[in-house]
């Protein structure tokens, strides 16, 4: 009788197919791996965009209720601005039948919203943090809050052209670059010279 050959694999074929087997698997872990690193990087870059983009979006959405700045240099913006709480002080009313020589009182933005309902906002950076710290313009303390994290600085410049226009520049480190973001911002309640 003839002896049937065993369907089992040889030795050298099992070592072969154990070294393809190990070159595949090596390479789909580098793949896996090299994506892994392009996507966090990308993720990193997304979050200095976004923390750029915050921390401008929140200083140019401020500026814009502003009524005066009172500085903004060094790295510093202060400037004064309505307290959303506060109430509106009327003008005195009219009498029901004036005297010909009648003259109202004077009624200005100072009346309707005297010092004591405005607050000092004050935007620095400081150790990559945006800060925001806001006190009663009448006095007081300051109180502090961290806006956006990732911030190296800001710059604000007013267009002495153009009462009320203000261009803000936000920087940020991306990769040991320093990249940075602009916007125009319009005072309105400047402009109109609402806070004299």
């Amino acid at each position: 009788m003839r002896k049937r050959k065993s369907p089992a694999f040889t030795l050298l074929e099992s070592l072969i197919a154990m070294f393809m087997l190990s070159l595949v698997l090596t390479f789909t872990a580098l793949l896996f791996h090299k994506s892994y690193q392009v996507t966090r990087k990308l993720d990193e870059k997304e979050r200095t965009r976004q923390a750029a983009r915050m921390g401008l979006d929140r200083i140019t959405s401020e500026l814009r209720e502003a009524v005066e700045i009172t500085d903004s240099g060094g790295g510093v913006l202060e400037f004064l601005k309505i307290d959303p709480n506060a109430t509106i002080v009327e003008p005195e009313a009219e009498p029901e039948d004036p005297e010909d020589d009648f003259e109202p009182a004077p009624y200005n933005a100072m009346i309707a919203y005297p010092l004591s309902s405005r607050l000092r906002v004050r935007y620095r950076t400081e150790n990559e943090k945006l800060i925001r710290e806001v006190r009663r313009a009448s006095g007081g303390g300051w109180v502090g809050q961290v806006v956006v994290v990732g911030v190296n600085s800001f710059l604000c410049e007013q267009n002495p052209d153009n009462r009320g226009e203000v261009d803000v520049t936000v920087s940020v480190l991306d990769n040991r670059i320093v990249k940075t973001i602009s916007s125009r911002v319009l005072c309105p309640c400047i402009r109109e010279e609402f806070g004299v």
